[in-house]
């Protein structure tokens, strides 16, 4: 609960998306993946499958819309 309230960062790992993830969104991924179950993320963000992260991203309500890869089965969880 405290990662959703504070949205706690790190900075030290350069933001390789810059063209269409802000750094703030980065910067939080890289402090999420120190949550278990979430360490490949930012992996499957940056180099798995870019492009389909970031059509996620641009639609128009990306929380209606489910995940790309694995991560769509958050969906079932109580997360």
């Amino acid at each position: 609960m405290n990662f959703l309230i504070n949205c706690p960062n790190i900075t030290s790992v350069a933001n390789p998306l810059k063209k269409w993830l802000p750094d703030k969104a980065w910067f939080a991924v890289q402090k999420l993946i120190e949550i278990e179950g979430f360490e490949s993320f930012s992996t499957n963000l940056s180099k798995d499958a870019p492009a389909r992260f970031q059509m996620w991203y641009n639609e128009i309500d990306p929380e209606e819309r489910a995940l790309p890869l694995e991560w769509r089965s958050l969906e079932a969880s109580p997360f």
